[in-house]
């Protein structure tokens, strides 16, 4: 039997200029480097970006998160870690 895994990816923005002309948008990009476990990973995206997230963290098994252009929550976790 194979392994299931459902892994939810957290876009948090997209690509833009030469890197999605040459690369695609950030779903794309992961999605080919998960090519080879195709069959044994349920993908499900979020357009965190849209404000839209998973309403139960527990709905996937393991997150990816894009990259960002901004980074607005970089002042908010070093406060925290101060």
């Amino acid at each position: 039997m194979a392994t299931h895994f459902r892994l939810g990816f957290l876009l948090c923005d997209h690509t833009v200029g030469a890197v999605a002309a040459r690369f695609g948008d950030y779903p794309a990009l992961y999605r080919a480097a998960f090519a080879d476990v195709v069959g044994h990973v349920e993908w499900r995206q979020y357009d965190a970006s849209r404000g839209e997230l998973p309403a139960d963290p527990r709905e996937c098994d393991g997150y990816l998160v894009s990259g960002s252009r901004s980074e607005e929550h970089t002042s908010e976790l070093q406060s925290h870690s101060d």
